[in-house]
């Protein structure tokens, strides 16, 4: 469930153009009639960026769990809208499951297509919003409703929608500018209306210079002569395959309620395991910080532990690890943890850091992967164990394979089967090949 769109961090987005209603609507017109581009293929490549941001989003700053994968999206009658349906069918292929709220629905054929290529993916479209009830089922809610060109005040059915996401408890995704907000001016409209997160699409616009929470900009539309020609400052994504620069961080506001920090927008969390000895919390340790599983393991010797076994109360001398992570690689830790471990039922307690040196948290998340896709673990013979360890060895080479969202292990291969079956691991896709 992964695609190739980890964000760019901007330095400095200072620099870059916020564009008004006249210069996004001429960068549209001269897309396509300079370059070329065809409504659909703009919508397609729209529909992507913002489905890969959605993810990166789901993953990174709001670590929603595997039964938070409900995504609701409320799609509008205009091009914005056609954005938030290419986005539905691309997080589907993701691994989350939307459901599309599509009230006015357009009888165009490119409009038809898009709504028939969610049925046949088992997409279920409705026509009017949930109800509050029906609404605690989603994780997530991307709102696709209106964009650049919109003039409002709205009006029915839409506004209803606005006032439902103005006032949501689960987190808002705006595409290009939050719904019923002047491209030029922001919220002149009083809908009270302030998304968790935007994605821009090809630039931000002029309304989004304050904004204050999680803003990405993503669509690789515009080419260099283009740009230099109507003197555009654009995101430079490189030369790889990245789709999305992160303008900000930052917190947003909801309707009624407070900014939230950056620790919990990317949450850490201390993960406490135990070891039979300190070999074996060393062998533990190493695999997970050389995997970027984890940022720092403490190794705290002669800790005592008095538990019950199978009807008994036993005493025994264990090696505490103290590990420190993002909360949205503990399943990732965990997994791996199981696969490596001595012990039946080892402990894994994984709990919520609430605060902290804000420095030292930026460097947990600097020094950890973003999400497991392949992992492959060199890792020592385990079967030199106590007496009481039921696990007696591991293979020497294990090549683990994590679950990209919910950390579990799908497939172990010994060392001797990765090479007799040729075992490729695709770190895009979190896949696997064979070959003869």
């Amino acid at each position: 469930m992964a695609v190739s769109s980890a964000s760019v961090k901007a330095g400095s987005h200072a620099r870059l153009t916020y564009m008004d209603a006249n210069l996004s609507k001429l960068v549209d017109d001269r897309l396509m009639s300079v370059p070329g581009f065809s409504i659909d293929q703009l919508m397609e490549l729209a529909g992507y960026g913002v489905a890969s941001a959605v993810l990166e989003y789901w993953e990174e700053f709001q670590n929603l769990g595997e039964n938070d994968k409900n995504v609701l999206v409320f799609c509008g009658p205009g091009n914005n809208g056609g954005d938030g349906l290419v986005a539905a069918r691309h997080l589907r292929h993701f691994g989350l499951l939307p459901t599309v709220v599509y009230p006015k629905r357009s009888k165009s054929v490119l409009f038809t297509n898009l709504t028939e290529q969610l049925v046949d993916l088992d997409i279920e479209i409705l026509d009017h919003a949930p109800n509050s009830a029906e609404y605690g089922n989603f994780g997530l809610a991307i709102d696709a409703l209106f964009g650049f060109s919109f003039q409002g005040p709205s009006r029915e059915p839409y506004t209803s929608i606005i006032n439902t996401l103005a006032s949501s408890r689960i987190p808002v995704f705006s595409v290009d500018i939050p719904s019923g907000w002047d491209v030029n001016e922001g919220d002149i409209h009083d809908t009270k209306f302030v998304p968790d997160a935007v994605i821009s699409l090809t630039a931000p616009k002029l309304c989004m210079k304050d904004y204050a929470g999680v803003h990405y900009v993503g669509g690789r539309f515009v080419p260099p002569k283009l740009a230099a020609e109507l003197g555009l400052v654009l995101p430079d994504y490189g030369t790889n395959s990245k789709q999305l620069m992160l303008l900000s961080e930052g917190s947003a506001k909801k309707s009624g309620g407070e900014g939230v920090s950056n620790v919990a927008q990317k949450p850490v969390s201390v993960v406490y395991v135990t070891a039979s000895s300190a070999d074996e919390a060393r062998r533990l340790a190493s695999a997970l910080v050389e995997q970027k599983l984890v940022a720092c393991v403490n190794i705290i010797p002669g800790v005592e532990c008095i538990y019950e076994w199978q009807g008994k109360l036993e005493s025994s001398q264990e090696v505490m690890l103290v590990i420190k992570t993002r909360r949205s690689l503990v399943p990732a830790v965990a997994a791996m943890v199981k696969q490596l471990h001595s012990y039946d039922l080892p402990e894994v307690l994984a709990l919520d850091a609430t605060g902290g040196s804000e420095a030292y948290l930026d460097w947990v998340r600097a020094n950890t992967v973003t999400k497991p896709m392949a992992i492959v673990s060199d890792t020592c013979s385990l079967s030199a164990m106590p007496p009481q360890s039921q696990k007696v060895s591991v293979c020497e080479k294990s090549a683990v394979k994590v679950a990209p969202v919910t950390g579990e292990v799908v497939a172990t291969q010994s060392a001797h089967q990765v090479a007799q079956e040729s075992l490729v691991y695709d770190t895009v896709e979190g896949t696997a090949e064979t070959g003869s």
